[in-house]
């Protein structure tokens, strides 16, 4: 039986229930009047349905409010009882996870209590330090010397061109352009509404005609260089740096680090090696 099954027996015991209430001996007298609207009720009406207490009238109102309310009553209890039948397999997954968790929580009780149980006496009389053969030694030695060296720190750049995809598209082509001239990389917060394809696509339409320019993604240099507003132009010296921002081409602001910036000579070799003048 699946659950639209018992869903139905459910509903059918509860209508054949509805109906032996209603259709139960009656413990009352009928009325001789409509206790709803106050008129007469015929006396045939009377001894042919005992009990009753409303005229036909509103006897017809009272069935339709009374369907109305038993329709909607039985919707809703439809829906409780899908709910009800179809989450219960997420309560019996939830106490699978329950019991895997306690499983791992008893092992690593058991792991604990090894490693501060006694150490066995046959351990004890094992050497401290056991002598290697020399091949043993040789063959140790020489996965010493294959270990990886740590990876080098990350150069910091001498100059970043802080962009942004949300400027006018031509603006954009032609600052990408010349900081490409300038050997400064461009550099973006983030992805394109997190997507890598259509970042690319974005890129590959800036620089597609003139077939130069580019840009990087290093949402982290914006936040070490405060960077809220682009465009802007960071250059960089012995843990120091200058930034420029505002709408000012990538060249003029080298050159006003160059004329008074901490890092002018930086800015200095950059304009040259671009064969910019000072």
């Amino acid at each position: 039986m699946d659950n639209i099954d018992r869903i139905t027996e459910l509903e059918q015991g509860l209508f054949d229930l509805r109906l032996k209430v209603i259709t139960g001996k009656c413990q009352r007298p009928s009325a001789p009047f409509c206790t709803e609207c106050g008129n007469a009720i015929p006396a045939r009406r009377r001894q042919t349905l005992p009990c009753v207490q409303l005229c036909v009238g509103c006897q017809e109102v009272a069935e339709v409010r009374q369907r109305n309310f038993w329709g909607a009553y039985m919707k809703n209890y439809r829906a409780f009882l899908l709910a009800t039948l179809f989450t219960l397999p997420a309560y019996v997954a939830a106490a699978s996870v329950q019991e895997n968790q306690q499983f791992i929580n008893d092992q690593l009780r058991a792991g604990e209590a090894m490693r501060h149980a006694p150490v066995p006496d046959f351990l004890k009389s094992l050497p401290a330090n056991p002598a290697l053969s020399a091949p043993q030694q040789s063959f140790i030695e020489g996965l010493r010397s294959d270990t990886p060296q740590a990876m080098p720190e990350k150069p910091v750049p001498q100059a970043l061109y802080f962009v942004s995809f949300s400027m006018p598209e031509d603006g954009l082509k032609a600052l990408i352009l010349e900081a490409d001239r300038l050997r400064i990389p461009a550099t973006l917060r983030g992805l394109i509404n997190n997507d890598f394809r259509q970042t690319v696509n974005a890129v590959l339409k800036l620089v597609n005609d003139d077939k130069r320019g580019g840009v990087q993604v290093d949402p982290t240099s914006f936040k070490t260089y405060g960077i809220a507003a682009v465009p802007a132009l960071v250059v960089t010296c012995n843990g120091h740096y200058d930034r420029v921002g505002g709408n000012i081409a990538p060249v003029q602001a080298l050159r006003k680090i160059a004329e008074s910036g901490d890092c002018s000579a930086v800015a200095k070799q950059l304009l040259t090696a671009a064969g910019e003048s000072r």
